[in-house]
């Protein structure tokens, strides 16, 4: 009749197999393609892998900036039409902005 194992001994293989899918399966994958391919290859094709992936979010990031500064402006533009000054305007874009929703003048709300 086999032994069973106890609780400790059980994470303890658990964490092993972990480790050895998390960590020795994909150096395992990376020796083999470096081998396969040639290890100039495989490291130069990760550089610019990588160097591809830097200069994408670099340029989501420049259109997403792009694209937040055309809303405000076309913002800018909406209310300047709306309420003729500049200075109103400007009161409107630099803050919350605060209505009396009632009565008493404590009854305000933010928008």
């Amino acid at each position: 009749m086999a032994r069973r194992l106890t609780k400790l001994e059980n994470q303890a293989w658990g964490a092993v197999v972990f480790l050895v899918i998390v960590v020795g399966l994909p150096l395992y994958l990376i020796s083999k393609a470096g081998d396969a391919v040639g290890w100039p290859v495989l490291i130069s094709g990760s550089v610019a892998l990588l160097v591809g992936i830097a200069l994408y979010r670099a340029a989501r990031a420049r259109a997403l900036e792009a694209g937040r500064i055309r809303r405000l402006e076309e913002r800018r533009a909406a209310l300047l039409t709306k309420y003729g000054g500049a200075d109103a305007v400007e009161k409107i874009m630099s803050g919350p902005v605060r209505r009396c929703t009632g009565a008493h003048p404590r009854m305000t709300q933010d928008f």
